[in-house]
């Protein structure tokens, strides 16, 4: 079905991609979906990204309706060309998002105003995250991450996102990395996770299937996102990947993504890789197969409970992973909530949903 490009891109191409992301919204992009040109209801600037199949332009309201809309001065469109990617994956992309908003929106999640379409292209308009990435956060110095109750503030937003996708949207992320959690502002803690093009709808009451779910994974990070041949390479995914995807024994996608958070959760606290940095594609590989281990000598002077939070997160045994929900609750992250005095309503893990704002007022940069 990608080389029928004549078909509408929002809509189902297949009983496969149908059932992948679900009855959730009509045409997938649902309240979302607007019919028109977008540059009548957004003036597009400048280029501010891009990658192999989209650019990202800086953009603003062209009229009073969009102004009220998304209540800020400038927003992100993503203009993905249909020629370079599969109508599957940009539908179960733009399905997530108008789920979002329509169960939300979430506050640690990025937000979609609308979704647009012509022959050659699909525009999501989105909120402008000008904060940067926590990437940059993790390898600059100074850095905002200069305590490690900043650190907790970042994970505990991960969670919450992931809590929400995982347990509202049965939707595992798949690709959580610190090039996909955004600053809001430069002087804000405030993070939202970003890009949703690989993401799994798995059915909540329907067990995975070990060998067909391994293939479809490994095919996925063989075929889209370059894994193997660029695995040395700290910025790629295979560098948060977990075990049993290198032994193509995938037994949870969520517990896929909470061995991303451990590896964040590392890099934050420690400012180092849980690898040693090779050239050599397996040679990464096989110390991705061996797991990770906590007696670098930069672990004495964490925290006990820091070090022990992303222990949990990174057991090689899947199973015995912490779901987000029960990661909210371990002893460093209630700390963490402690010290930005969230209520107590908030500081339980079973009524967990966002951070309130007044917390990311307290934790800017210049107070951290």
């Amino acid at each position: 079905m990608i080389e029928n490009r004549r078909h509408s891109i929002l809509e189902p191409c297949s009983a496969k991609c149908t059932q992948f992301v679900g009855s959730w919204t009509r045409n997938f992009a649902g309240c979302l979906f607007v019919e028109g040109n977008p540059t009548e209801r957004w003036n597009l600037t400048k280029c501010i990204g891009k990658g192999g199949t989209a650019r990202v332009y800086l953009g603003s309201p062209a009229c009073s309706e969009t102004a009220a809309k998304c209540c800020a001065e400038t927003v992100a469109v993503k203009v993905v060309s249909k020629q370079d990617v599969s109508p599957c994956d940009l539908q179960s992309e733009i399905a997530v998002l108008a789920a979002v908003e329509e169960n939300g929106p979430h506050e640690n999640i990025v937000r979609v105003f609308e979704v647009f379409e012509d022959e050659a292209s699909v525009y999501i308009v989105m909120e402008h995250l000008s904060g940067g990435e926590l990437y940059d956060q993790i390898t600059e110095v100074p850095s905002c991450l200069n305590t490690e109750e900043s650190c907790g503030i970042i994970a505990i937003q991960i969670l919450q996102a992931l809590r929400f996708l995982h347990e509202v949207l049965h939707v595992a992320h798949r690709d959580v990395k610190p090039e996909n959690i955004m600053f809001v502002r430069s002087d804000s803690l405030h993070v939202k996770l970003i890009d949703f093009g690989v993401v799994a709808h798995i059915q909540p009451t329907k067990s995975l299937h070990m060998s067909t779910t391994s293939e479809d994974i490994m095919d996925h990070f063989i075929n889209r996102t370059g894994y193997p041949a660029e695995a040395c390479n700290f910025r790629m995914t295979p560098f948060y990947a977990a075990p049993e995807i290198v032994f193509r024994r995938v037994v949870s996608f969520f517990a896929i993504d909470m061995w991303s958070v451990g590896i964040i959760c590392w890099l934050m606290l420690t400012k180092r890789s849980p690898y040693r940095q090779f050239c050599d594609t397996e040679v990464l590989l096989s110390q991705i197969r061996r797991g990770v281990n906590f007696h670098d000598s930069v672990w004495n002077s964490i925290d006990f409970q820091a070090k022990n939070f992303t222990e949990c997160l990174l057991q090689f045994d899947p199973r015995a992973r912490p779901s987000a929900r029960k990661s909210l609750s371990h002893p460093w992250i209630q700390r963490c909530f402690n010290h930005v005095e969230v209520d107590r309503e908030m500081q339980d893990a079973e009524n967990v949903h966002i951070v309130p704002d007044v917390v990311f007022r307290k934790l800017s940069i210049g107070n951290s």
